[in-house]
């Protein structure tokens, strides 16, 4: 059995069905002894919601984290979401089934008699000695060497975090 004032509490809090509630408001205006209890609770509750919430300050989980290493209880590891591979295909499967489906669907119902496509004549000759031609492939020279000097880099620095050298 609840006491007097965990039932105000409650009340207070908005808990308990509409029965509980229509009891406890009876008890209220009849009974001095709630009257008197809910009054004085009302008081606390109006100073209580008034207060501003504060939130933990910025060191909080360091702090809790050094005194965790101080009683010898070993750090969380990280979080890491796995998804299963099954999944993942099964949610890719069911979008991308009825979406070619749909395109051999048109496919298979399409009329395609009247369809021609036109000649195209590209100057291979004049592609291969251009200017044009060149500046890309020497644009593509450049990008390929940024890659692999930033691969190289990226390796270097993991094997030096290691402590190992790069082989």
């Amino acid at each position: 059995m609840k006491t007097i004032e965990e039932q105000l509490w409650d009340y207070l809090d908005n808990y308990g069905n509409s029965e509980e509630r229509a009891e406890l408001e009876q008890k209220i205006a009849t009974d001095s002894r709630y009257k008197e209890t809910y009054e004085s609770l009302l008081l606390v509750h109006e100073q209580l919601t008034k207060l501003p919430v504060e939130g933990p300050s910025m060191a909080f989980t360091r702090h809790v984290m050094e005194d965790l290493k101080s009683v010898g209880v070993p750090p969380p590891l990280p979080l890491q979401t796995k998804a299963n591979p099954s999944v993942i295909w099964g949610v890719a499967a069911f979008f991308l089934i009825p979406v070619f489906g749909g395109f051999l669907y048109v496919l298979m119902n399409s009329d395609f008699s009247g369809f021609s496509l036109p000649e195209w004549k590209l100057p291979v000759e004049a592609f291969k000695r251009s200017e044009v031609s060149f500046a890309f492939f020497a644009l593509d020279f450049v990008l390929g060497m940024i890659c692999i000097d930033a691969l190289i880099r990226k390796r270097t620095l993991t094997h030096k975090k290691r402590g190992q050298s790069p082989s």
